[in-house]
């Protein structure tokens, strides 16, 4: 809906660490980019995790240089984001990347809050959000109001299988490795370890 210029589906990306969620959305985003009538923001929130820093992020992606660092109201930081985007008639799309990790449940649902209820704050404004979580219960910590409004569409990334984690690092040792360099028994090696685990990541570890 987003390439048409219409309200975005908002999403829920939930699943084990490791999965591919992070890579994907940030695949999607980059596409974004190629469409002028769309502003992807991606802000990870393991380090951006209060509600001022999410939209001081925003503000710097939409309006082009960032706020001021200190005195400035988050009514004025949120008003011109909004104004500016409906103003150009453009789409907003937010990824709250590891939303689960802003400081509590509370400024989580602050920061859902304010983005999901922009198009009654301000006419015209058309905002999505991509929420990636390794909390597959995240829905359980939405409070009602959050919950009323937040309408998305759910993809889960399962873990990989070994066939699946043998075939993605193959690819890295073809891409990463002179010819000869690591044992066929070796490279089997690290995908029974990586497994075991159960996180992809370990695997690249072990290449590494």
């Amino acid at each position: 809906p987003v390439i048409r210029g219409a309200a975005p589906v908002h999403t829920l990306c939930l699943g084990p660490p490791g999965t591919g969620k992070t890579t994907a959305v940030k695949l999607v985003l980059k596409e974004l980019v190629e469409y002028p009538q769309v502003i992807p923001v991606y802000v990870n929130c393991q380090i951006i995790n209060t509600k001022q820093q999410v939209f001081i992020r925003i503000f710097e992606q939409v309006v082009g240089f960032s706020p001021p660092s200190f005195g400035t109201p988050f009514q004025k930081i949120y008003y011109r984001i909004m104004n500016k985007v409906a103003e150009e008639e453009k789409v907003l799309v937010v990824a709250l990347d590891d939303i689960n990790m802003l400081l509590d449940d509370k400024i989580m649902n602050e920061v859902l809050y304010a983005i999901l209820k922009a198009h009654e704050e301000v006419e015209g404004v058309k905002v999505g959000v991509i929420g990636v979580a390794t909390d597959v219960k995240l829905s359980a910590k939405l409070d009602e109001r959050v919950g009323s409004i937040f309408h998305y569409d759910e993809v889960f990334f399962p873990l990989y299988g070994r066939d699946e984690i043998e075939d993605i690092l193959r690819r890295r040792v073809e891409l990463g490795f002179y010819p000869g360099a690591i044992t066929e028994e070796a490279f089997q090696r690290v995908i029974d370890l990586t497994n075991e685990s159960g996180d992809l990541r370990q695997g690249i570890h072990l290449l590494k």
